[in-house]
């Protein structure tokens, strides 16, 4: 029985050594992505008028691919590397800033010739009368992020990695990453990277249990009907059900951390009505209720201990 023992707990050892190097792997694309981030970077600039007429300097040509010029391009030209979707996006969102007089910020990806696809990012100022023209203007700055998103998605396939333990190493779960936070999926419809990562840091500075959508939504700049909708194309969960799921990763991260804590206790302070509901909810999503994670926890000590 001993022997049999020590043969499962040598073979889960090595099934944990095996993901560690996966996630080491996944760690080191990541950090190369990162470097790379901050050596091949493309700022550029522009001032346009409503109508798109302007200036462009020289590295936003470089982006697009196009020879530099003392003009900036007919605006026809810039909107065809634009999905429909985010072409229309973008255009009411430049509306909007020389209707109301408001900054305009916009993330996009731009789709170029011989299937090279890039990622950027630009913002835009208000200004009249500039260098004594009658009309308001438009100036900005123009960011190439491609290589900013690619490390963000190394970053997200290395907590990937990293949170592949959980389901299989549950006693680890309390210094994993949390695996909600890997669900992002680049989607037309959806947020961007940016403004899931904003997501994200909203979650982590406020109490999960307290949450409304509407603060969300009003986190990342988005209406509630439209976050909502950006959300789900994101995750393929309603905002509600989505924080139901962080609710009960925190309890069981919260539950690992400290074993001896009463039951009751965490459902209280995760937001949940009673021991009853949260149980209900921890069986529906782990496939079994807290006092059987925590019988569990117990079991595995006594068996390290014997061995």
């Amino acid at each position: 029985m001993t022997s049999t023992r020590s043969a499962s707990h040598a073979a889960n050892q090595s099934s944990l050594a095996d993901r560690f190097t996966r996630a080491q792997a996944a760690l080191a694309s990541a950090e190369e992505h990162l470097r790379a981030a901050t050596r091949n970077v493309s700022n550029g600039w522009y001032i346009r008028d409503r109508l798109g007429n302007g200036f462009w300097s020289p590295e936003i040509f470089n982006v697009f691919n196009l020879r530099i010029s003392t003009v900036a391009p007919p605006p026809s030209i810039a909107f065809a590397c634009l999905r429909r979707n985010e072409r229309e996006r973008l255009l009411g969102s430049v509306d909007r800033s020389f209707e109301e007089r408001v900054d305009c910020v916009a993330e996009y990806r731009l789709e170029l010739a011989n299937d090279v696809v890039k990622s950027a990012r630009s913002s835009g100022h208000m200004i009249d009368n500039l260098f004594g023209f009658d009309r308001a203007l438009m100036m900005g700055a123009f960011v190439e992020t491609t290589p900013e998103v690619t490390a963000r998605r190394a970053i997200f396939v290395a907590q990937k990695e990293l949170s592949g333990g959980v389901s299989t190493a549950e006693f680890d779960a309390a210094i994993e990453a949390e695996s909600w936070r890997t669900r992002w999926h680049d989607s037309a419809a959806g947020l961007s990277l940016r403004q899931w990562e904003q997501f994200c840091e909203f979650l982590d500075r406020h109490p999960v249990s307290v949450l409304r959508v509407a603060d969300i939504a009003r986190a990342v700049g988005l209406a509630e009907s439209r976050f909502s909708q950006a959300f789900k194309a994101t995750t393929g969960d309603t905002p509600y059900r989505f924080l139901l799921v962080v609710r009960l990763d925190r309890a069981r991260r919260a539950l690992l951390a400290a074993p001896t804590t009463k039951i009751a206790n965490i459902a209280s302070d995760f937001g949940f009505f009673d021991q009853s509901h949260f149980s209900r909810h921890f069986r529906k999503h782990f496939g079994r209720t807290p006092g059987e994670l925590l019988e569990s926890i117990d079991n595995r000590f006594s068996d390290n201990v014997r061995d």
